[in-house]
């Protein structure tokens, strides 16, 4: 566009300017584009893997971890000043839900039925593993008492993705192009 890059634009300038690993940020700010919030990102995903330029994406993981501390932060204030509820919890889970209908609703279109189904029972596999350490009496303690050690799950989420833009089963899918 005239003001702003899209993604095949994107693509071109972080080549004009040498090709370092690019950090797309600022889509699905706002609900006024003519095309679905994770379209920009999703073609970046695309035209980038098919050019073989690196991206920088954060996935949901770093997200989820960002969202639980700020909730804890605004929790625990809300507790030093004598309130009772600052902030409904009810309202996260949902999000959390609508995330994942939607996104497996994408992927029943574009993958199939069986790679929906695969990924949900993933998806679900880790939210009760992610419920049982939200509940375990002493995380929920260490967590209250040194919130600082979300940095250290963030960044274990981090390390752990080694988010270079390529998710890890494009690894092995494309290892024989590699030379592995």
């Amino acid at each position: 566009g005239d003001i702003h890059l899209g993604p095949v634009n994107a693509l071109q300038a972080q080549q004009w300017l040498g090709g370092a690993p690019l950090l797309p940020v600022h889509w699905g700010t706002f609900s006024l584009a003519m095309h679905a919030w994770d379209e920009p990102a999703e073609t970046l995903l695309a035209q980038a893997a098919s050019r073989s330029q690196a991206l920088l994406m954060p996935r949901l993981a770093s997200v989820l971890v960002i969202v639980i501390g700020l909730m804890l932060t605004i929790s625990l204030i809300s507790a030093s000043l004598g309130i009772e509820q600052g902030l409904s919890v009810a309202l996260f889970p949902m999000v959390i839900l609508t995330m994942t209908i939607e996104r497996m609703s994408i992927v029943w279109d574009e993958r199939g039925p069986a790679t929906a189904v695969k990924e949900f029972a993933g998806s679900l596999g880790v939210a009760i593993a992610g419920y049982f350490a939200m509940t375990e009496e002493h995380l929920v303690y260490l967590m209250s008492v040194f919130p600082e050690l979300l940095l250290v799950v963030l960044a274990g989420c981090l390390a752990f993705g080694a988010y270079t833009g390529y998710r890890l089963s494009e690894i092995l899918r494309f290892k024989d192009l590699a030379g592995r």
